[in-house]
């Protein structure tokens, strides 16, 4: 057997078998959603800035609440805020607005924690199958046929290509999906306090204070 067959072997034994496992676990269109979930992953938390935009639309809705809700959302490209400040602008009272967008976050929060699932799977399905090919490579090994000598390879070759794409990558994806998830969530949280506050007729002092305190307790 050429030397590079057994390391094909290995490769189609691992990825084959943690990706057929992963499909069958996952529907296609959650799949797509956990890859869609590296953008989260890869994301920068911009919360200081999106406290500093509300606290401004807080003094400028002081003469109109409708025209400063509005003008920020053409500043704006988070879908999220964008989609706040719309409603925002809109005749709802503050506290439709804030439970048209409690219900929001929680979508957005089930959506972070399949795509978290998705990885935390997918790393475990790659360590399993590394093994599972490194036993293969170690029966054939032992059998002392004339596929003995690839069956080294097939088994070395299965452990560490098990172990590098669960250890290496899909495990870190998903514990920083899970800290950027958190952080992206308790973003939301602060813009949905700072929209209904302002929407409430609060003074801006007020909306600047609970924005602060949002805030601060970021990570950043």
């Amino acid at each position: 057997m050429s030397d590079v067959y057994p390391i094909f072997i290995a490769i189609a034994v691992v990825a084959g078998g943690a990706l057929a496992a992963t499909l069958a676990a996952f529907p296609l269109s959650k799949t797509i959603s956990g890859v869609r979930g590296l953008k989260l992953a890869s994301g920068a938390s911009h919360i200081k800035s999106d406290a500093l935009l509300l606290s401004q639309i807080a003094i400028d809705a002081r003469s109109s609440k409708t025209v400063a809700f509005e003008d920020a959302s053409n500043e704006v490209t988070d879908p999220f805020l964008r989609e706040a400040l719309l409603l925002a602008a809109s005749r709802l009272d503050a506290e439709t607005l804030r439970n048209l967008l409690v219900f929001i976050l929680q979508e957005k929060k089930e959506q972070f924690e399949e795509a978290e699932r998705f990885w935390s799977f997918t790393a475990s399905t790659f360590s399993a199958w590394g093994m599972i090919g490194a036993l293969l490579g170690l029966m054939l090994t032992a059998s002392g046929s004339r596929f003995a000598d690839s069956g080294l390879v097939i088994g070395v070759t299965s452990a560490a290509l098990g172990i590098l794409i669960s250890q290496c990558l899909a495990l870190p994806i998903a514990v920083r999906m899970n800290s950027r998830s958190k952080k992206a969530l308790h973003r939301m949280r602060m813009i949905i306090e700072g929209l209904t506050s302002i929407k409430a007729g609060d003074v801006p002092h007020i909306t600047e204070t609970k924005l602060k305190i949002f805030s601060g307790l970021d990570g950043d």
